[in-house]
């Protein structure tokens, strides 16, 4: 491609995440929450047959939901509002269908500057950290996959507030102001009601950062600024997040000015196009230093799930889905 491309796979490194406020509502304002306290939680197993099972002795949040509201600024979302084109899949100006060129994951050839396929059947610890709460875990597996023959899958155990990321290590400097991504995804049976992150791109200096993710509400989407340095987050849902089964989730990141796309099988599902935070609109985080991928569930659910990740790639332009399923 005239460039170098980064093959990933994965790293450990522990350390808990801060919390961000939650939404049940389409936007808002909201404080961002404190940070959680420093325990070590019992590893739990990880169900089905994994290959590699990182039962990391993490730091979780007290108490379970281990999360208070304390003395944070709140956010100021004066643009909150989704964009008319991104409440749902397949809108009147949605994007037509981006297929990936030939040559992604199983095929060797990588169609970004970054890429991980997870085939090497383990977590490179000079590529990835993990990041895990509560008895969580993190396996490459080979039971539920998109492609080729593993994947990626972070169990969550129900009636605890947790975590589970693997988060890259020495991400290409290209990707700081604006790029794109994509990955696989699967959450089964159903996300939590409530506010769950799944990716995210910020700062470095984990857990004290700076960064937008893709997260989800129930069946919406939920894309977030969120400040753990200075305090306050700026969000907004809608569009929706099919479940039980394997997405092309393709993502656009801009931090100038700071806006987020989700795209759904390479259809446009919903966007932010304009995201203010303290009558500020470009320049949010700052660069991206960190890529983020796992869940984040604020709010326990009262069951078990699991979240699925296949070919996760980043590029400064957009990636494409694969042209088989």
């Amino acid at each position: 491609m005239g460039r170098s491309a980064v093959w990933l796979s994965t790293a450990l490194a522990l350390g808990p995440l801060a919390g961000t406020g939650c939404s049940s509502h389409t936007t808002a304002d909201e404080p961002v929450l404190g940070d959680a306290s420093r325990e070590s939680p019992d590893a739990a197993a990880s169900p089905g047959d994994a290959s590699h099972v990182f039962d990391a002795t993490m730091n979780s949040p007290v108490d379970g939901a281990g999360i208070t509201s304390g003395d944070a600024s709140p956010s100021e979302d004066d643009d909150a509002s989704p964009p008319g084109n991104g409440d749902a899949a397949g809108g009147d100006d949605a994007a037509a269908p981006v297929e990936a060129s030939p040559g992604d994951a199983s095929s060797g050839g990588c169609p970004g500057l970054f890429c991980e396929d997870f085939e090497h059947g383990t977590l490179d610890p000079t590529v990835w950290n993990v990041q895990a709460s509560g008895g969580q875990t993190v396996a490459i597996q080979t039971k539920v996959v998109a492609h080729g023959k593993y994947a990626v899958q972070f169990h969550a155990n129900p009636n605890i507030t947790s975590y589970d990321f693997i988060i890259t290590k020495n991400a290409p400097a290209a990707l700081r102001g604006h790029h794109f991504g994509r990955a696989y995804f699967n959450v089964t049976p159903k996300p939590p009601a409530e506010h769950t992150e799944f990716l995210f791109a910020g700062t470095a200096g984990f857990p004290k950062l700076k960064y937008l993710e893709v997260a989800g509400i129930g069946t919406a989407w939920q894309l977030t600024y969120v400040d753990l340095i200075g305090g306050g987050e700026s969000y907004a849902s809608g569009g929706n997040a099919p479940d039980a089964q394997w997405i092309c989730l393709e993502w656009e990141f801009n931090d100038t000015p700071d806006q987020v796309t989700v795209f759904v099988n390479g259809t446009q599902n919903y966007a932010r196009d304009s995201i203010s935070f303290k009558g500020q609109t470009t320049g949010l985080v700052g660069g991206f230093a960190d890529f983020g991928f796992g869940y984040y569930a604020w709010h326990p659910a009262s069951y078990p799930f699991d979240i699925y990740y296949d070919d996760i790639v980043l590029d400064t332009a957009r990636v494409g889905c694969l042209a088989t399923p």
